[in-house]
């Protein structure tokens, strides 16, 4: 089961990795107000289960907080990727110096976890990959041993990032403890003071695991739109 994003980022949030200031409207009017909080430059995204938004017009920055309700209520009655968006996420908007790439995933041909890092964040690792293959490091992780910071350090060494090391063993404690399919921040964004914020989150549970006896994951479905 795949979370949406602001499900995502609440799971980042109770482990320790910042993520932008922000808040779910389900109304226009309710965008508006969010912006006004935030300083009235925020982006606007639409919560739908499906990537890409971006690329179809389901991302989107605004000036002011009237300009958040008006694309609010553009997103609300749009459809994006065959989807109809829950709610908007309004948040923040940041200034990255740079943008990184920290994934977890299940390899099913291995059939064990496996780590993706690279030092370009903000679009496909697919591309990156095929662009420039030196850019993203890829390792295999032993079920029992999971990630310990020695690995995380080897991985992440070269990205000029303090701290990076330590969101990926944080990303890993998420996606170990929540039984996940996926674990993903694309893009990491290292702000001017040296900040370390998830922009984006993309996390897939296991059906299996939310059924599973036993004591439950860390994972329920929230009764609240988030606030920070």
């Amino acid at each position: 089961m795949r979370l949406h994003e602001w499900e995502g980022k609440e799971l980042f949030r109770e482990a320790g990795i910042e993520v932008p200031r922000g808040k779910v409207a389900r109304r226009p009017e309710e965008a508006v107000c969010i912006a006004a909080e935030l300083g009235g430059k925020v982006v606007v995204k639409a919560q739908v289960l499906a990537g890409g938004r971006g690329h179809v017009g389901g991302i989107r920055t605004a000036a002011t907080p009237e300009e958040a309700g008006e694309v609010a209520a553009q997103l609300l009655h749009s459809q994006i990727k065959g989807c109809t968006p829950e709610g908007v996420l309004v948040e923040e908007r940041l200034g990255p110096v740079r943008e990184l790439y920290l994934g977890l995933a299940v390899d099913g041909v291995e059939g064990r976890p496996a780590v993706v890092v690279s030092a370009e964040g903000g679009v496909e690792i697919e591309k990156v990959a095929a662009r420039r293959p030196g850019a993203v490091r890829r390792a295999h992780l032993d079920p029992l041993a999971g990630m310990d910071r020695v690995l995380a350090g080897e991985l992440t060494a070269g990205l000029e990032a303090p701290g990076v090391a330590e969101v990926l063993c944080r990303l890993h404690g998420i996606f170990s403890a929540d039984e996940a399919l996926i674990a993903e921040i694309n893009p990491l964004a290292l702000l001017p003071d040296g900040r370390l914020v998830a922009l984006d989150a993309v996390v897939e549970i296991d059906d299996a695991a939310l059924f599973a006896p036993g004591p439950p994951t860390s994972w329920r479905p929230a009764a609240a739109s988030p606030a920070n």
